[in-house]
């Protein structure tokens, strides 16, 4: 304030002084454009004139050269004697000269009066004057070569050269007045240019004056500027001390959060972040420095195994990432590797950066997978609860209807080997009917064995068996359309406690569905793919994994969560007991069975069965590919 009220009583006077030299300065620059333009006018006028008397000059030294044209056949006629050649060229020569006398003389009649060009148009009647004497003489000499008298002739020859010598006389005269008027008009322009000189001294005064003023000035306002300067270093010194204040007092508030705290700027390099954040992700604690970007610091989490969902799916879950990071505002759910998980809430900032808050949220996370967790099992329990239910009402109702059919299908069955007995060998008519009854009696009773295999529950009596070669045999015994080929790759080759039969009911049942789809004449690929099922072992950690796998048809997904439910069905024969009877005959071998289907391209059935023993240290899986 001290500095401001010292300015503001010193400015009216040296204020003005900085006005006056703009004025002086403004003054020097208008009278240097004057002088210049000056000499300019004196240098532009001085080449005209120059150049307009040059003109003349040069005429009149063509005049001069059209005299001696004028002049030659006098002299050249005594010679060839051929006058009327000779009159020719002379007359040609004097009318040019004429012509450029007369026009000469013109142009110099249309200039102002002056002494100098009236002198110079009588030197002209002066010319002309003489050049008339000398053509008189010329016609004598012409006359008396005609007449054959060249001694005549002869005589008027000096007589002709005196006047010839005395038109050049005169010319002579006209060159020294050109010469005169050129030399007068140079004097002129020098007096002109020596009055100019004059006032360059008086520009050179003033700005003389202009720098005494601006030195002054200039030694006025390095004062100024010195204490300005001072106060300035003052106030960034206040400055640079209020801002490490409200820096460290930032600091310690950001310090202070339960959570993480990051930022990033509008190029999304790290910007800072608190303590906190880096013991989040101790991982990548040595990249948490400034000006790391964003996107090195998420791959480093996924390549150190930060991130356990990106696992299988790196490149998407990063595009995912940076998506959600440059959103204007964003809030997700991140387990890390070690098994806490991190609420992650970023917001933009007005300069494009992005602020970031974590929150962990362990604790919370794992009461609501407990929560999960607890609710899944009462509702496993309470569906398997539902379905055991189902399931001895079924067994009641299939005990009394197999009772109850059994008796007479064995009737009918009979009755049917009867009537096959008395027809026999009598051509009759009605094998075929008696056949189609015979198999129908047959198909009724295996759907009464199914619903009673299905609702009782028998005891397994599970043996060690060598995976890979008794699927090999079980294959072998089942018959497959023309149309479909069956693959075998077994990669297990060890052994697994199952039930052979209960457990080649599985097998069976798997490959016959998908025969049956692959061969179904309501379906026709929509590409020229061979029908083909795969049947495949593998070894998974502390389980083995049995797939059937086949490129037909497919399930549609809103069938598939309906394909393991008792007496559900799409075929148009059956009552759906099948796939439910796999999944339990998987079950009571502590297994468990997915499915994965897409329509057009195939589906999945896929068994998950304990190892009995882990393969020998060192022992490599045989690998067997053969087409059925």
């Amino acid at each position: 304030m001290k500095l401001r009220s010292e300015t503001r009583e010193r400015r009216p006077k040296w204020h003005l002084l900085y006005y006056v030299l703009a004025a002086l300065v403004t003054l020097t620059i208008c009278g240097s454009l004057y002088l210049n333009h000056s000499v300019r006018e004196i240098y532009q006028a001085s080449v005209a004139v120059n150049q307009e008397w040059a003109q003349r000059h040069s005429r009149l030294l063509e005049l001069a050269q059209l005299a001696q044209d004028v002049n030659a056949p006098g002299n050249d006629v005594l010679d060839d004697h051929d006058a009327d050649k000779e009159q020719g060229l002379r007359d040609a020569a004097l009318a040019k000269f004429e012509t450029a006398l007369v026009q000469l003389r013109q142009e110099l009649v249309s200039k102002p009066a002056t002494p100098e060009v009236r002198s110079l148009i009588s030197s002209l009647y002066e010319i002309n004057s003489a050049m008339d004497t000398m053509t008189s003489t010329t016609d004598l000499i012409f006359v008396y070569v005609k007449n054959g008298q060249p001694e005549e002739a002869a005589r008027y020859n000096a007589t002709m050269d005196r006047a010839f010598g005395q038109v050049l006389d005169e010319i002579a005269k006209s060159e020294a007045v050109i010469r005169g008027i050129q030399s007068d008009n140079f004097q002129s322009q020098l007096g002109g240019a020596g009055r100019l000189g004059r006032f360059e001294y008086l520009i050179g005064s003033v700005i003389f004056v202009v720098v005494i003023l601006v030195v002054l000035y200039g030694h006025r306002m390095q004062k100024v500027m010195a204490a300005a300067e001072a106060e300035r270093l003052r106030l960034i010194a206040a400055l640079k001390e209020s801002e490490a204040t409200a820096q460290s007092r930032l600091h310690d508030a950001i310090e202070s959060m339960n959570g993480g705290f990051v930022l990033y700027d509008g190029e999304d390099r790290l910007v800072m972040c608190n303590e906190n954040y880096r013991k989040m992700y101790p991982e990548t604690r040595d990249l948490n420095v400034t000006g790391t970007r964003f996107e090195d610091l998420i791959r480093a989490d996924v390549a150190r195994g930060q991130v356990p969902e990106a696992a299988g799916r790196e490149e998407q879950w990063l595009a995912e990432r940076v998506r959600a990071h440059l959103s204007d505002q964003s809030t997700s759910e991140q387990q890390l590797g070690d098994g806490r998980w991190i609420l992650v809430s970023e917001r933009r900032t007005g300069e494009g950066g992005v602020v970031g808050i974590r929150t962990d949220i362990s604790e919370r996370k794992q009461t609501e997978l407990q929560l999960q967790k607890t609710l899944d099992e009462l509702n496993a329990a309470t569906e398997r609860l539902a379905r055991q239910e189902r399931l001895s009402m079924l067994g009641q109702v299939a005990g009394t209807v197999s009772h109850e059919l059994r008796n007479p299908l064995s009737a009918i069955r009979n009755s049917m080997a009867l009537v096959r007995q008395l027809t026999v060998g009598k051509a009759m008519g009605v094998e075929r009917a008696i056949e189609r009854v015979d198999r129908n009696v047959n198909r009724c009773a295996r759907i009464i064995d199914d619903i009673l295999d299905f609702t009782r529950v028998r005891e397994l009596t599970r043996e060690p068996i060598k995976l890979d070669a008794w699927l090999g045999e079980t294959l072998a015994e089942i018959a497959v359309p023309p149309s479909v080929s069956v693959r075998r790759e077994f990669l297990f080759d060890d052994e697994v406690a199952l039930d052979r039969e209960r457990f080649r009911q599985i097998v069976v049942n798997l490959v016959d569905n998908a025969a049956q789809a692959l061969a179904d004449a309501g379906w026709t690929p929509t590409d020229d793919r061979q029908r083909t099922i795969i049947v495949r072992t593998e070894a998974a950690g502390p389980h083995v994994r049995l797939s059937v796998t086949d490129n037909g048809p497919g399930i549609p997904q809103d069938r598939l969560p309906k394909i393991f439910e008792p007496l559900f069905t799409t075929k148009s024969f059956g009552v759906g007991l099948g796939l439910p009877t796999v999944r339990q005959i998987v079950e009571q071998h502590g297994g468990t069975i997915d499915v994965e289907s897409t329509v057009d391209v195939g589906t999945v059935f896929t068994i998950w069965l304990p190892r009995q023993a882990a393969p020998a240290a060192g022992a490599e899986p045989a690998a067997q590919a053969q087409v059925a």
